[in-house]
């Protein structure tokens, strides 16, 4: 299935997101996705954020072929949290991948990973 934005609106603190959903063969249908503005504002969840993940609720729907999808779908609070989780995840992950790489090797922890030689008796190296 293929997802299109067609439009968006807001009304009474409700963000509607229009989506054409086009099957394999051609079918298509119109499915509103909502979402709560306080809801979204409660859970840091930025408006530009929101198309992507209404198309990853779609998506995540598994609709047979012959089977036509809801007219609304309510971008719920719980979607909202499952959200938080998984881009709280990926923070981590992000963070600990760059704390991994900037530890220098067990082999070179005297300075020399620095790519600075210790003073010498006589003054700096190379004078």
């Amino acid at each position: 299935m293929k997802f299109s934005l067609v439009s968006y609106e807001q009304r009474n603190g409700t963000r509607n997101y229009t989506f054409e959903v086009m099957s394999s063969t051609n079918v298509r249908h119109r499915v509103r996705v909502t979402a709560e503005l306080s809801l979204l504002l409660k859970h840091s969840i930025p408006l530009q954020d929101m198309p992507l993940l209404c198309v990853r609720a779609l998506g995540a729907l598994n609709l047979e072929e012959e089977v036509a999808p809801p007219e609304v779908l309510p971008f719920t609070e719980t979607d909202m949290l499952l959200h938080n989780v998984a881009r709280q995840a990926a923070l981590e992950l992000a963070a600990s991948k760059r704390k991994a790489s900037r530890k220098p090797d067990a082999d070179r922890v005297d300075g020399e990973w620095r790519g600075h030689r210790p003073l010498g008796a006589d003054g700096p190296a190379g004078s």
